[in-house]
């Protein structure tokens, strides 16, 4: 993944099996995120809680883009959760 481009984060969205079920609280301090991108704006954190019990038991695929105000986006890579509510 790439640094987002500096004018700032648009939107943060989070997908499961696919479909968008929210956006992340973003612009949030992320002071670590100069380690791995030097000169990167440090108001690019990012935060969400996903409420388990809107799921079946079982194997979920999350998926999060971001999104800056110039339009690019950076796909995170797709991470395997399995629930057990």
């Amino acid at each position: 993944m790439r640094p987002l481009g500096l004018p700032g984060m648009k939107s943060v969205d989070v997908f499961v099996d696919g479909n968008r079920v929210a956006s992340a609280n973003n612009g949030l301090s992320g002071p670590d995120v100069a380690i791995y991108f030097p000169g990167a704006p440090s108001n690019t954190g990012f935060q969400y809680a996903l409420d388990t019990t809107a799921f079946p038991n079982g194997s979920h695929a999350i998926l999060v883009k971001a999104t800056d105000n110039n339009g690019n986006v950076a796909t995170y890579a797709t991470q395997q959760v399995t629930v057990n509510n």
